[in-house]
């Protein structure tokens, strides 16, 4: 990939850069089962019953045949119903299964691009109150195994806050604190292809501990909860740099587009 330093903005790049990888710990304290039992009221004994980290969640979805499983645990992980999803969570999973099943199931087949994945959820058989903060995050789980990792990156609303602060672009719609459903396929299509422009630029300053493109989509997340001093430099230099420094011009598409050329 050619140099992509200049899409990025230098003193927000810099922090970046400056942030050392740390694999990604469980950081629902809940077990799949216990998320289950008291997001969603249900008593479903094929689930794990420890916290999970995401190399274990990407192995249950990768070799289970239980789809619903999958989903829960995806949803555990990612401690869907915290807060005011509490509500979205519940409708999701009551009216969804269905749904949720032939997804999955097409995903597993492996013949789709990871852009016509996020329009599968987005518009061709969407989940109610099930956005994409949270089915990229099943997009990403069920990607198809390649030596260079995961190529569709979960983008919530930390990792899309990271982007756009990055880009200066809104490249993630985002609405308060959620990636709104106006999120379209090019949205996503060029969401990945900044984390993996990302990806370049970090190996080459260290070229001696390559990264993996996804390694880059968890230290765009970072760590720590919206309130704590648990977060970690990059997630605190997002969250004191968004409500000054964010894109602030009106959202233009065509720009959008501009960047897949």
């Amino acid at each position: 990939m050619p140099d992509a330093t200049d899409r990025f903005v230098p003193q927000h790049l810099r922090v970046l850069l400056n942030t050392r990888y740390k694999e990604q710990e469980p950081f629902n304290p809940q077990s799949p089962y216990e998320w289950a039992q008291r997001t969603l009221g249900i008593d479903r004994q094929s689930l794990a019953r420890q916290p999970l980290n995401r190399a274990q969640v990407r192995a249950i979805c990768l070799n289970g045949d239980d789809a619903l499983d999958g989903y829960l645990t995806i949803m555990a992980w990612g401690m869907q119903g915290v807060g005011k999803t509490g509500k979205k969570a519940i409708a999701a999973w009551r009216d969804g299964q269905t749904r949720i099943q032939q997804n999955i199931n097409t995903l597993r087949a492996g013949q789709m691009s990871r852009a016509e994945a996020f329009e599968l959820f987005a518009t061709r058989n969407p989940i109610a109150q099930l956005g994409p903060s949270y089915f990229t995050k099943i997009l990403y789980f069920y990607a198809p195994e390649a030596p260079q990792g995961a190529d569709r990156y979960i983008m919530d609303t930390w990792t899309g806050k990271a982007i756009n602060l990055l880009t200066g672009e809104h490249i993630v719609r985002i609405q308060g604190e959620s990636a709104t459903p106006s999120n379209r396929s090019e949205n996503y299509e060029v969401f990945c292809r900044e984390v993996e422009a990302l990806g370049a630029v970090a190996n080459r300053q260290h070229p001696q501990a390559p990264l993996l493109n996804e390694h880059i989509e968890r230290m765009l997340f970072c760590q720590g909860a919206q309130r704590g001093k648990d977060r970690g430099p990059w997630r605190k230099h997002v969250h004191a740099k968004w409500p000054t420094e964010r894109p602030l011009h009106r959202y233009n598409h065509g720009r959008i587009l501009a960047r897949m050329l």
